[in-house]
């Protein structure tokens, strides 16, 4: 099914609409910290954002002054226009998943939507300027009938979890696109930046699903974006984002990697077959748990598939024999039960999430040009042997993706190569091997290079355009984001760099936020 998010206010990337006029009394190009004379007091906070606490800073590393957990589309509105008003640092967390520590700061206001999680089942959707009625996070999950030859859809909020949300589905025999992590917000880093998962080479990515979102921008108001309406904007969203030089050293060739040499060569007719595959490679075993959905189900079907690579796998001299068992899943719901237990329910009063801390990823897609290239092993050399292959692209079945702002080479992509960025291993071989394909950002190095391109690629030059218009000021940043690199950490304190005259442009410097707190 396709669906459409309310999405309260910019989760991650933070898109904006910000008053010409957002001057502030003290500095007019930085944020404020809590030593500043005019910083707002405790009276303040609480008369504005009532509820609002103070969070417990520690040794380590410097946090949000604030907490506020927002019950309404009016607290985000206020949490919104207090951190415009009053020039103080704003990071916005739906579940805490990024790996990139992009739903933290190092002061200001962390507004915090894990209440927001409401989810209205819909016989089908209409896209209009006035956009959908409201959704009242507290009335009870509907259930629908599907009407035969109509789409239906579901409206939810913005800490919406995969699974949780495929539990109210279930009940109307519907499902949707999700993370393969159950706890992961549909409508935050992993939705706002393309978002894979085990039904994506057969749906499409998380961004092709969406019809709708409704946005509070820095202003406070409460803005619609669809085909209709703001389009610019939703196309933005819709992909634009939520907000060291390593050792190189050579594994020499084993069994595994010449049977891995092989299965690179089968995984684009994997792909167009419309099998998910999550394969996890080391210098000594391959792993794989490979997904068969809808009409390619059935251990039959599975065996038709696999029998003949994994019989030519083992040939290889040296290789073991493989093991392998199948699990038949009533429906999208019964996979993830059975494979990661079911999901408890949260109750009235979930527990504050907090951001998981940065992860040193790096990653690369690469088409089947690249798979089936005879530089592939090679190319993996730095790796160390230890990478994981995500079969997980929709590729070209569901259009170029110029409706959507992430990374086209997902349109390219047989899989998402990752690995880890350490001073001994990388995927430093992978972009030499496919220097134009670029990455996924929610699990990419904090040290990528020339990551506007990476990260978006020719779309990067439009997100540019628009982020300048609809947010001049950066009330909303991450980084890495779009124009991270107009936002630097001096002294603890966010600073806007001033924006360049026309003509030229910034480089694309290493944002320093992420560094600073990794």
């Amino acid at each position: 099914m396709k669906l459409y998010t309310f999405l309260q206010c910019i989760a991650i990337s933070a898109w904006a609409i910000s008053p010409d006029n957002a001057a502030t009394k003290a500095y007019k190009t930085r944020r404020k910290l809590s030593k500043d004379p005019d910083w707002p007091n405790r009276e303040t906070w609480e008369a504005a954002l009532a509820g609002a606490t103070p969070i417990q800073q520690n040794s380590t590393i410097p946090l949000p002054d604030y907490r506020f957990r927002a019950h309404s589309i009016k607290d985000v509105q206020a949490a919104v226009r207090f951190a415009t008003e009053h020039n103080v640092r704003l990071a916005v967390i739906t579940t805490g998943h990024d790996q990139l520590g992009r739903s933290d700061a190092g002061s200001g206001l962390l507004l915090d939507l894990s209440f927001l999680r409401g989810i209205k089942v819909r016989e089908s959707f209409t896209s209009t300027e006035s956009g959908t009625d409201r959704l009242d996070h507290t009335e009870e999950r509907n259930v629908i009938t599907p009407l035969p030859g109509v789409q239906a859809a579901a409206t939810f909020g913005p800490a919406a979890a995969g699974l949780y949300l495929n539990y109210a589905l279930d009940s109307s025999g519907l499902f949707t696109v999700s993370g393969a992590a159950a706890t992961v917000a549909i409508a935050g880093g992993w939705g706002q930046n393309g978002g894979y998962g085990p039904l994506t080479p057969q749906y499409g990515l998380g961004v092709d699903q969406w019809l709708e979102v409704k946005v509070v921008t820095p202003d406070g108001r409460l803005r619609i974006a669809n085909d209709k309406i703001n389009s610019d904007l939703f196309w933005a969203i819709r992909g634009g984002g939520g907000s060291p030089n390593s050792t190189d050293y050579e594994t020499g060739r084993t069994p595994v990697s010449e049977a891995m040499e092989y299965l690179f060569s089968e995984l684009p007719s994997l792909q167009e077959k419309g099998v998910t595959a999550y394969i996890y490679a080391s210098p000594s075993s391959v792993r794989c748990y490979a997904i068969h959905p809808a009409d390619r189900s059935g251990v039959a079907n599975a065996n038709a598939v696999w029998g003949p690579i994994l019989s030519k796998m083992q040939a290889f001299p040296g290789m073991k024999p493989f093991q392998s068992r199948p699990y038949d899943f009533v429906d999208y719901k019964d996979l993830f039960d059975t494979t990661y237990g079911p999901l408890p329910n949260p109750g009235d009063e979930p527990a504050p999430p907090y951001n998981r801390g940065i992860v040193p990823f790096d990653s690369r897609l690469l088409g089947a040009e690249h798979f089936r290239s005879p530089n592939i092993t090679f190319a993996l050399r730095e790796t160390g042997g230890y990478y994981g292959i995500l079969v997980c692209s929709p590729g070209g079945r569901f259009g170029d993706g110029s409706e959507t702002s992430n990374n086209p080479g997902w349109r390219r992509a047989v899989a998402l190569v990752v690995g880890f960025k350490t001073n001994t291993t990388n995927v430093n071989g992978l972009r030499a091997l496919a220097p134009d394909m670029g990455t996924y950002i929610n699990e990419a190095s904090t040290g990528q290079e020339n990551w506007a391109s990476a990260f978006w690629g020719i779309n990067y030059a439009r997100l540019s355009e628009i982020k300048f218009e609809i947010d001049p000021n950066m009330t909303f940043w991450t980084s890495p984001g779009i124009h991270a690199d107009r936002m630097e950490v001096v002294d603890g304190r966010a600073c806007l760099i001033e924006p360049p005259s026309e003509g030229t442009s910034l480089s694309l410097h290493q944002p320093t936020d992420i560094l600073s707190r990794t």
